[in-house]
């Protein structure tokens, strides 16, 4: 019976003895597990978004490259259109300004060329008025007959309210003109009339008068004698109409000058607005350049994602 006893006593302290050995086993195992489970959900865990944000990256790289912006572009775009550079570096005012600008010149160069125009048509009526061409020609007949260089026959005239001599009418015609002009510079003359109403034949009339004073109408009822402009002590003393003539000449050609002084200021504005929009851009880019970064990182052995971002004002 003892030894009945004694056997079983062994027998369970064998078993109990096992079972502790199995639970202290099936503890380490849970212990490595608890050590090593969360590692290796951290590491998988990182890899899978490290893959995301990888993905991502170039999309990020974009959207700071997107800010910025070309300064060759703006400055292009401003000498084309002078406000536009500005207005794609997003500086609206100055574009607004430039752009006004641009307007105002063009603006008041038609206003001025508009001024001229109307001075000059103005100007040429008045001398087609009182400067007579017919006059003129027969002048040049005349100088040509008292230097023995006419060599055609004598022409009939007659002598006009001034006291000019005028050819008649039945020999004024065009072959005549012809005629006379070629002869002009054969009689020591300085200037040769154009044949037709250019801006230099309104030009020489008042400015010559050594030559062409004798076509106005006013030198003999002025100063008593129609050829008085030949003497050349008398060439500063004008008449009222020469005056008057000269006058609206001066005052177109003050028109036509402001007009060609905004032509200039149009092509000062476009150079301006190059710079201005080439400038305007550098400071765009310099003044906020920012970068993000996504990168793998450790903390603690433990791996995982870091962002960053760099600001330069």
């Amino acid at each position: 019976m003892k030894t009945l006893l004694k056997i079983i006593g062994l027998v369970l302290i064998i078993n109990y003895s096992m079972l502790f050995a199995s639970d202290g086993l099936k503890q380490e195992k849970t212990d490595a597990a608890k050590e090593k489970s969360p590692a290796l959900w951290n590491a998988q865990r990182f890899a899978l978004i490290h893959t995301e944000n990888l993905q991502q990256k170039p999309d990020l790289k974009s959207s700071e490259f997107e800010k910025k912006k070309s300064g060759v572009k703006a400055a292009f775009l401003s000498a084309f259109i002078p406000g536009a550079g500005e207005a794609y570096a997003g500086s609206y005012w100055k574009a607004a300004l430039f752009a006004a600008l641009e307007i105002g010149f063009w603006t008041a160069n038609a206003v001025y060329n508009n001024k001229g125009d109307k001075e000059d048509q103005k100007m040429k009526q008045f001398g087609d008025r009182h400067w007579d061409e017919r006059v003129y020609w027969s002048y040049v007949y005349k100088v040509a007959l008292r230097e023995g260089k006419w060599n055609g026959p004598e022409l009939n005239g007659y002598e006009d309210s001034q006291g000019r001599f005028v050819i008649d009418e039945k020999y004024y015609n065009q072959d005549l003109i012809s005629q006379l002009y070629e002869m002009q510079d054969d009689l020591g003359f300085t200037h040769s009339l154009p044949m037709t109403k250019t801006q230099q034949y309104y030009e020489m009339i008042y400015k010559y008068l050594h030559q062409f004073g004798v076509g106005w109408d006013d030198v003999a009822s002025t100063y008593g004698d129609p050829y008085f402009y030949e003497n050349p002590a008398n060439l500063g003393k004008l008449t009222p109409n020469i005056n008057l003539y000269r006058t609206m000449r001066n005052k177109s050609n003050e028109y036509y000058d402001m007009a060609t002084t905004m032509v200039s200021l149009v092509l000062a504005n476009h150079l301006l607005s190059a710079f201005d929009a080439a400038w305007t851009v550098k400071k765009y880019n310099i003044r906020l350049s920012q970068a993000v970064r996504l990168q793998p990182d450790s903390w603690s052995t433990r791996p995982m994602v870091t962002y960053g971002l760099s600001i330069q004002w």
